[in-house]
């Protein structure tokens, strides 16, 4: 802008650039009169922007009120009248555009155009080397955040504490505060959150439906889902539209296994920050290293489980096989299979033929009387034993 001021007529300056991530052109620099306003978003191939980045072509106008090209107005309410504006390139791609402007017709020749386009070669190749720059800087940082996660999930069994690792790793690499982690329960066929974040802790503790709202369509579909802003988005279910703040966009990823899908991350940020193509790279990496360390851990806890259930087996039949007192091996193999399932209560009926009934011989409760009898056909127990079936 200084290097602009200094040779051209420059009333007003505005620098453009392609954001190809959300499909919108982003002005990051407007000055006016001796004001900079802030940044913000503008539709894509629309107007002087879209004028100048579509033809790939400097464009010259004399008096804007002799056009039909449309200026997006900043700053002062007086409307400009001379524009020079030349695109900016990476390579043969066009990436953006720089524009000075002017409140006074006709003030734009030829020697201003060659010297425009030179001062913009110059500023492409800075931007380029910048954002070779930022990319390499955010491919070391997704490096080191996967390498932390990754020898941190290494170590650890429990899944709210792999999650919450994860989860506070992710954001802030992101640098945001708010996002979730949410597991399918497939008894209720429900999502319910393991860990959470931010505003997001709200609604932490209602289940969310398969197919219902944002995060339930992602686990349905399988397929990331990036929104905008979440206030405004037509997926959001009703009931969750008044706890959320405006201005919050996102996106929310499936973890998957290799087989299924067991949850979804969701991740927001406040705007006028997106999320961009790397950061989204990121989080597909992350979301793999979450459903491969989800199934490693519920693969030890099945090792662990049936381990526990063999040496429990085997601890009862060394029992039994000592025990010839008909109670005592009832009442072993009752408390045993207590233990082994982690229930609340446990007891053995016995079939006498003579007169067709199912006999209580043992209970760990005592809400049943011992020797209470059950026909055929009759309660829980007595259609197990006529049927045969569990």
């Amino acid at each position: 802008h200084q290097a602009v001021a200094l040779t051209l007529p420059c009333d007003a300056f505005v620098i453009v650039l392609d954001d190809e991530d959300h499909g919108e052109y982003h002005a990051v620099y407007f000055f006016d009169k001796g004001e900079r306003f802030p940044p913000r978003r503008l539709p894509r191939d629309k107007g002087l922007s879209g004028e100048v980045m579509s033809s790939g072509k400097t464009l010259v106008i004399d008096d804007i009120a002799e056009t039909p090209v449309q200026a997006a107005h900043f700053g002062s309410r007086e409307s400009v009248r001379s524009i020079l504006a030349v695109p900016l390139r990476r390579g043969d791609r066009v990436t953006g555009m720089l524009s000075t402007q002017s409140y006074q017709p006709r003030v734009f020749g030829e020697s201003q155009r060659v010297l425009l386009e030179t001062i913009t070669a110059q500023l492409s190749s800075a931007l380029d080397n910048a954002h070779l720059y930022q990319q390499t800087q955010a491919r070391i940082n997704e490096l080191e955040t996967l390498h932390i996660i990754s020898t941190s999930l290494r170590t650890i069994q429990t899944t709210n504490e792999a999650l919450s690792i994860l989860l506070d790793n992710t954001l802030a690499a992101l640098e945001t505060d708010t996002g979730a982690i949410l597991l399918y329960d497939s008894p209720s066929n429900e999502l319910h959150d393991v860990v959470a974040r931010g505003w997001y802790v709200e609604f932490s503790k209602a289940p969310i439906k398969v197919g219902e709202g944002v995060i339930g369509t992602v686990f349905a579909t399988g397929e990331p889902y990036y929104s905008a802003e979440f206030i405004r988005d037509s997926l959001l279910h009703a009931s969750t539209r008044s706890g959320i703040p405006s201005g919050w966009g996102g996106v929310c990823l499936p973890i998957r296994t290799s087989t299924e899908t067991i949850g979804v991350m969701f991740v927001s940020m406040q705007l006028p920050r997106q999320i961009n193509s790397q950061q989204i790279r990121l989080l597909e990496s992350l979301v793999d290293m979450a459903g491969a360390a989800l199934h490693r851990m519920r693969l030890h806890n099945e090792t662990a489980r049936r381990a526990g259930e063999f040496a429990s087996l085997y601890e009862t039949s060394k029992v039994l096989s000592a025990e010839y007192d008909l109670d005592s091996l009832l009442k072993v193999i009752v408390n045993r299979t207590k233990e082994m399932l982690h229930a609340s209560t446990s007891g053995m009926y016995l079939y006498h033929a003579d007169s067709q009934e199912l006999v209580l011989m043992m209970d760990t409760s005592v809400t049943i009387p011992i020797g209470s009898r059950l026909r055929l056909g009759e309660g829980v127990a007595g259609r197990v034993a006529e049927s045969r079936l569990p």
